[in-house]
């Protein structure tokens, strides 16, 4: 069986071993289809080189509710990061943003 079908706690997948969590993420980047679950660009290892190739924050990370601990995907460590600002922040830094860039004048987002 999976580590990615039957693991949906971090609690549970922070007592797994680091080889474990390995399986884990990569399991969970085959079944989102290689994708970031956020974004939707790339995502994967590339063993031979060791390394986590493309854009700076391109590392794979566990993404989870901070408040029920249920894994909800794999993301970019950037997306996460991106992620983690909205979801504390929300409308109002997403108001807030738009303003400094400008976009209240032309964009008209959903409320």
């Amino acid at each position: 069986m999976s580590l990615w079908t039957t693991i949906r706690n971090y609690s549970d997948y922070q007592s797994l071993s680091p080889a474990e969590q390995q399986v884990f993420i990569e399991q969970g980047i085959e079944s989102q289809g290689y994708k970031c679950a956020l974004c939707g660009r790339p995502l994967y290892y590339d063993k031979k080189a060791e390394e986590w190739p493309g854009f700076a924050g391109a590392r794979p990370v566990v993404d989870h509710d901070h408040k029920t601990g249920i894994i909800r995907g794999i993301l970019h460590a950037k997306c996460n990061t991106d992620l983690a600002v909205v979801e504390n922040n929300g409308e109002a830094w997403i108001q807030k943003a738009r303003k400094y860039l400008g976009y209240d004048n032309y964009i008209d987002f959903p409320k």
